[in-house]
């Protein structure tokens, strides 16, 4: 179990029971939500199997999403010192966690040095992760946009085990749009010219990655000249 390891590791001794007298597993079905934006804050969650992706609100009706949390991850630590949670966390697949009071967490990090620097550690990557989220945003090209995401979900979560070339997580081409900040129907269409490119094949709703060097090489605005042109052209 992720949260028990990672107690084990950073906590002293003496603070095992208090943790495993106060935890709680938890189930999710796929596109539930573990908490929304401006529930009080209650627990902090540690993922043990599963995806989740975590929202903000942009406006009154668009959510946007800031981070795809999986397995070993911790979820609800944005709501450290708030009363209420300032995002949303859905699930995208079936989903375990570990719940957590926040108040008894608050103590174990307290007591214990290097628990708190591991959370300092977790959450500083986190935010250097937005940052670059930020600057993607920037980049005019859609199809670089699309392509620094498959990337991303590849360096975050690898690949299937049992099939192969297929990325671990595959977000729905909404939520691509949504990390994009595009349309729907650009991202159908950047698919279409990566899969015409033979960067990767289409199967459904699955992505098979084929060409992850050259993918790579779109996300970093250096787009092979032996493409077809549709890929060079913003």
């Amino acid at each position: 179990m992720f949260s028990l390891k990672i107690l084990k590791k950073h906590c002293s001794k003496e603070w095992l029971p208090v943790f495993e007298l106060n935890n709680k597993i938890v189930k999710f079905r796929a596109k539930e939500r573990i908490f929304s934006e401006g529930d009080a804050v209650k627990y902090i969650y540690f993922i043990e199997s599963g995806t989740v992706k975590v929202l903000s609100k942009f406006n009154e009706k668009e959510e946007k999403i800031i981070r795809i949390a999986g397995d070993g991850m911790i979820l609800g630590h944005r709501g450290i010192n708030a009363k209420n949670f300032p995002v949303t966390a859905e699930t995208l697949t079936e989903t375990v966690v570990t719940s957590v009071p926040m108040d008894v967490f608050l103590k174990i990090i307290k007591a214990n040095p290097n628990m708190s620097v591991y959370l300092i550690n977790f959450m500083s990557d986190e935010l250097r992760d937005g940052e670059e989220r930020m600057k993607t945003l920037l980049i005019l090209d859609p199809k670089v946009r699309i392509a620094i995401i498959l990337v991303r979900l590849i360096d975050h979560f690898g690949y299937d085990k049992k099939i192969k070339n297929k990325p671990k997580i595959i977000l729905s081409r909404t939520d691509i749009a949504n990390m994009a900040g595009t349309t729907y129907e650009t991202v159908i269409r950047t698919l279409a010219l990566f899969k015409d490119s033979n960067i990767l094949q289409i199967e459904g709703k699955q992505i098979l990655l084929i060409d992850e060097k050259e993918l790579r090489r779109i996300a970093s605005h250096k787009v092979s000249t032996k493409r077809p042109a549709a890929l060079v052209k913003s």
